[in-house]
């Protein structure tokens, strides 16, 4: 289409009216079924009004040679002047009609050829019955801008388009009648579509089944779940990658139709649609490079039988759940396969879709499915199993909740008293002296065992010595004090006084050091926390010359004339430092008489 100005002029605003209003009256002369010798004439000067041109022509292939049909100021063009011109032209034409892409031609292009009139020429090949049929040919100004040939060339074909459906209808009517396959061809497209309730293998069919059905070259499926809408299934793809920009670009496009629930139909002209929804439908013609395409609401089926209501109105449209996206890359026109079977399939693929997200919204549906499929085959004599399996588990269930049956488990352990307390080693030293045998009856405050330790001793009798000189140095102070008194310096009587007073606070510190030293001595000797007996296992030979450190257990002592109490672990002992391994009656307490083995009994 002519490019259009920004500007706000409005001579320009009543061009564009006057373009469009061409347009309208083009499709509707398409729409009126006239055979092409009464179709082209009209179509070819309105074509020419609305692009302003200098000329046109309709060529048409007989025989395999393209034909003038009509014709608007051909000859004023200049291009039948002559046969080197002529030539140039076929050749022209003959690469529209073999490949079938519309373009625009320079005359200033061809500097072999010498033109009488310079020319822009405007091709755009006719489609009916899947293949070329001809060319329309528009001479226009050869002062257009390089940047208005685009709008030129869309609008051209877009006007083309609306040729090839007149000149399809024209040969279906002339061609020999045939039987249709309509009928089939949708009662086996809704049959494939109902023999599955997944959604992705009905999106599978509506995509695959559906563009044979149609006639076009792509059919994608969007659906929409709550707020999130993605490409289900594209017809020819196993996988979809929702990261590519083809993809997002028709996510987006399908985001506007689904919100607006309007179709959309491009077949070359934006013009009509929405400003929101012209940009996501450019950026998409722009990735896909599609010439035509459709996209189509998909809304959920009214029920059958409407609910009961007081409310006369009828009911509305229902839900849009999705949308078809139809797309053509050879030619702008839909073929009559797709206008003619495109409500029908539309109505099939929306309630088949439909049917699939109801059924798998089930809450716990594959539980539920296992769960029929189980009581399916339930029958006969599986049945009467599966009875008697379960009356069997019922039964013993019962027996162990209600029958109370005793059950006696023995064991062996031991009783010890309550009373037991673990002698521990004060200090790091080496046992010197055992006072006590294993079983031996001890009072509170007996010594049990002697231990010796040199680096104390060592260090306790430093300290004395320190002491005693500390003490010799004291009572030569106070000698030289009493003889300074009875003959006064004032300076020597200050120092021994001062001294006096440092030896003095040192001794009283190698005092209390002695003191604690020798508590600790006193601590080496150890005794019995408790009266009792010695419960540890030949404490003669496991303790005596052996090095211990601070915290280990040196023995045990227990009170046997107080309560008693079942025990299996009597805490570890000096013996696991050792590593030396008990006997086995040891550990069974049977070698005194005050351990009984008893057995133990529980309901």
């Amino acid at each position: 289409m002519p490019a259009q100005s920004t500007n706000a002029d409005p001579k320009q605003d009543s061009l564009q009216q006057r373009v469009q209003n061409l347009a309208r009256e083009i499709e509707q002369l398409a729409g009126t079924g006239l055979p092409p010798q009464d179709f082209f004439p009209p179509f070819l000067d309105k074509v020419v009004s609305a692009v302003a041109a200098q000329g046109g022509a309709i060529w048409l292939l007989d025989n395999g040679k393209l034909q003038l049909c009509c014709e608007v100021r051909l000859k004023e063009t200049g291009l039948l002047d002559s046969t080197e011109i002529q030539q140039f032209h076929q050749r022209v034409l003959g690469k529209v009609a073999s490949d079938g892409e519309t373009r625009t031609t320079h005359t200033d292009d061809e500097p072999e050829v010498t033109f009488p009139l310079r020319h822009l020429l405007v091709l755009a090949p006719l489609w009916a019955n899947g293949g070329c049929k001809g060319v329309v040919e528009i001479f226009q100004r050869p002062d257009v801008p390089a940047a208005a040939r685009a709008g030129y060339m869309q609008f051209v074909e877009q006007m083309a388009g609306y040729a090839s459906m007149s000149l399809d209808r024209g040969h279906a009517r002339t061609s020999t009648p045939v039987t249709s396959n309509f009928d089939n061809d949708i009662a086996r497209y809704g049959l494939q579509l109902q023999r599955s309730l997944q959604v992705r293998d009905v999106a599978a069919v509506a995509a695959n089944d559906g563009r044979l059905l149609v006639g076009c070259d792509r059919v994608s499926v969007i659906l929409q779940r709550g707020k999130k809408i993605e490409a289900e299934f594209v017809s020819g793809q196993e996988t979809i990658h929702r990261r590519a920009n083809l993809v997002k670009s028709m996510v987006r496009l399908s985001r506007e139709v689904i919100k607006s629930g309007v179709a959309v139909k491009y077949t070359g002209i934006t013009d009509s649609f929405a400003p929101q929804v012209k940009e996501r439908l450019t950026d998409f013609v722009q990735e896909s490079g599609a010439r035509m395409v459709y996209v189509l609401p998909l809304r959920a089926p009214t029920p059958l039988v409407p609910p009961e209501s007081t409310d006369d109105r009828s009911p509305g449209p229902g839900r849009v759940i999705g949308c078809l996206l139809l797309e053509q890359f050879a030619v702008s026109e839909p073929s009559r396969e797709l206008t003619e079977r495109l409500d029908l399939m539309i109505a099939y693929t929306a309630a088949a879709l439909h049917n699939a997200q109801t059924y798998q919204t089930v809450f716990l549906l594959p539980l539920w499915r296992a769960m029929g499929n189980i009581i399916n085959g339930m029958h006969g004599k599986k049945l009467l199993k599966t009875l008697a399996a379960f009356a069997v588990i019922a039964i013993v269930t019962c027996v162990l909740v209600f029958v109370k049956i005793d059950f006696r488990v023995e064991g062996e352990g031991r009783l010890m008293p309550v009373e037991r307390r673990e002698v521990f080693v004060p200090y790091d030293g080496e046992v010197i002296e055992v006072l006590v045998a294993s079983g031996a009856r001890v009072n509170a405050g007996d010594l049990l065992v002697r231990l010796r330790n040199n680096e104390l001793r060592s260090e306790v009798i430093a300290t004395e010595s320190q002491r005693d000189e500390k003490r010799k140095l004291i009572s030569a102070l106070l000698a030289e004090r009493d003889e300074i008194i009875r003959s006064p310096t004032g300076e020597r009587g200050n120092r021994v006084e001062g001294e006096l007073a440092k030896t003095l606070v040192e001794l009283r510190g190698l005092e209390r050091k002695v003191d604690v030293l020798q508590e600790r001595e006193r601590r080496l000797n150890v005794t019995s926390p408790i009266a009792g007996v010695v419960s540890t296992f030949e404490v003669d030979q496991l303790l005596r010359h052996r090095p211990v450190r601070r915290g280990e257990i040196l023995l045990e002592v227990m009170d046997d004339t107080g309560p008693w109490c079942r025990s299996t672990n009597t805490g570890p002992d000096i013996s696991s430092k050792l590593k030396r391994k008990q006997p086995n009656h040891c550990r069974l307490s049977s070698c005194w008489s005050h351990r009984r083995n008893v057995p133990i009994a529980h309901r």
